[in-house]
């Protein structure tokens, strides 16, 4: 019975101890994904990184390709101006010829007593076409507000006439009224 007791004590604590080793080994196995996972996806990270930094260095050379293809030289800088200048000068130019021949116009004008007369015939023939629109835009509103006057008369007539006519229909009814009471009254 004692070896019996002893060989169940004996298989209770290889049990345990099995069990120990079960949970010792399983939380190994679990560090280790854990550990596993982590060095991926640092691996990721560094990876990822890498890719990016490389992007950058790829995007910056382009962007110093086109700033140097953009960079003007002095000679293109030069040459810009050149045409500028030419393009000013023109301009100018053009602007002082066309004063020029203004001036030279008027002064023609008015040194030609023909012209001139005409020039002022013009003006004052224009002067009275506008006077006379003027005029009859006058001449239209005074109709128009005379037209508007006499309907507003006819309308105050008329008002006038329905006033005076429902006071004789009062008037009639009172003295009805007033018969009929007189009426009964006597009766």
């Amino acid at each position: 019975m004692v070896n019996s007791l002893r060989g169940d004590k004996n298989l209770a604590l290889k049990a345990q101890w099995e069990a120990n080793t079960d949970n010792t080994i399983k939380r190994n196995q679990l560090r280790n994904a854990v550990e596993d996972m982590r060095r991926r996806k640092e691996t990721d990270l560094r990876a990822r990184k890498a890719r990016l930094a490389q992007l950058l260095l790829e995007e910056d050379k382009v962007y110093e390709q086109e700033f140097l293809a953009n960079l003007e030289t002095p000679e293109q800088v030069r040459q810009k101006m050149a045409e500028r200048l030419a393009f000013l000068k023109e301009k100018r130019e053009n602007e002082r010829q066309e004063l020029v021949h203004n001036a030279l116009e008027r002064k023609f004008k008015m040194e030609t007593d023909e012209l001139r007369k005409e020039e002022t015939q013009f003006m004052v023939a224009g002067c009275q076409l506008e006077r006379e629109k003027q005029l009859m835009d006058k001449k239209q509103r005074l109709q128009d507000k005379i037209v508007e006057e006499q309907v507003y008369a006819k309308l105050w007539m008329l008002d006038g006439e329905k006033k005076a006519q429902r006071e004789r229909e009062e008037a009639v009814t009172q003295k009805k009224k007033v018969q009929e009471t007189i009426n009964i009254l006597t009766w």
